[in-house]
């Protein structure tokens, strides 16, 4: 979905786990757009889905970060992704960690373009 057309979405906001605030799942995003997504999340009316990087690959948008597919018990030591989309229904296995997230603001603004 094209967001932009009713808001700013582009900025210096990362939206994380709450869980493991070195786990990203968006960056470069306003502060009013990652709020606004995390309220959603937050309220279950959107829920986090975890998907293959081939689908951000298609659409050129990858982050310059290491990839992540799944979840692990401990915490990252650096930065990671985790691509992911958001959608109606709750992951079939549930949403665990992935219905906590939080907005960061980030230390030295990302070089590619945002994704989300």
């Amino acid at each position: 979905h094209n967001f932009s057309r009713h808001m700013i979405t582009t900025g210096d906001y990362d939206l994380v786990l709450e869980s493991d605030n070195m786990v990203k799942l968006w960056q470069g995003i306003s502060q009013e757009f990652a709020e606004q997504i995390a309220k959603y999340i937050h309220n279950k009316r959107v829920y986090v889905h975890v998907i293959d990087v081939a689908e951000y690959q298609k659409q050129n948008q990858l982050l310059h970060l290491p990839v992540i597919k799944t979840l692990r018990d401990s915490k990252y030591p650096k930065q990671v992704w985790l691509p992911s989309q958001l959608r109606p229904m709750p992951p079939a296995e549930g949403s665990g960690r992935l219905a906590k997230v939080q907005v960061l603001k980030q230390e030295t603004p990302p070089e590619q373009k945002p994704v989300f």
